[in-house]
């Protein structure tokens, strides 16, 4: 970023997580994967998936838009892993859209007779009978609060090209959210590896539920190595092509 090279911080599940980035990195993007979120609670049966994407990326602008309006970044948000044509609508005001066709096509089918920004709207969720936000850690999407920024803003005032992977974990622990960048051990690992990109909830439910990790932390981890995943079958397939 301070050598003019545009920089998207990808693979981002919450505001808490884009906050950090915006901070202390300066990307021209950041991003929240809202498709998969909203997919990691009805495919576990937790709720009917509805605005749990859209609560987070909605809250996620507001925090953008309060650094940038305060000097503090430049970063713009991508609402990424689009799905549905009335997302189209339900996030207007979001810097960014990436999205499929046959979304393009489902709200051009059916669009709004009027736009207008909804980045101050907080859609409600609906989740299944006997389960809470806090039964997976759902909060951690959306909820910065003001321990958090000053947190994010102490980091930011240190000659981040000086801290090391330790330094911001440490201090995050140190904080009160040591849930943001947890120890991930080998089993960890492996088993967000076989559930893909979608954690399976029955295998991490009592760590997210006790706080141990955040939903937000227990997405990116499964991104990386879906995307890793994913990464060595294209490279596979290149290589078949040459050989």
């Amino acid at each position: 970023s301070d050598e003019g090279i545009p920089v998207n911080f990808t693979l981002g599940f919450s505001a808490r997580q884009n906050v950090l980035a915006a901070l202390l990195t300066r990307p021209a993007y950041v991003n929240v994967f809202l498709g998969r979120l909203n997919a990691f609670v009805a495919d576990n049966r937790l709720g009917d998936g509805r605005n749990v994407g859209e609560k987070a990326t909605l809250a996620t602008q507001r925090e953008l838009l309060e650094l940038r309006n305060s000097g503090l970044t430049e970063s713009r948000l991508i609402a990424a892993s689009m799905r549905a044509g009335p997302q189209v609508g339900t996030l207007a005001g979001v810097d960014v859209f990436t999205m499929p066709p046959k979304v393009a096509a489902e709200y051009r089918d059916n669009p709004l007779s009027s736009v207008s920004p909804r980045i101050n709207d907080d859609p409600a969720v609906a989740l299944s009978a006997g389960v809470s936000l806090e039964s997976f850690a759902g909060g951690t999407l959306w909820e910065v609060g003001e321990d958090f920024r000053k947190c994010a803003r102490e980091l930011a005032r240190k000659d981040i090209d000086t801290l090391s992977p330790d330094d911001i974990t440490d201090h995050l622990k140190r904080s009160g959210f040591g849930d943001l960048f947890p120890e991930w051990s080998d089993s960890d690992i492996e088993t967000a590896r076989a559930d893909g990109k979608i954690p399976v909830y029955e295998r991490w439910k009592d760590r997210l539920s006790s706080g141990e990790i955040g939903l937000d932390a227990l997405m990116n981890l499964s991104a990386l190595y879906s995307f890793v995943e994913d990464q060595k079958a294209l490279d596979s397939r290149i290589a078949s092509h040459l050989e």
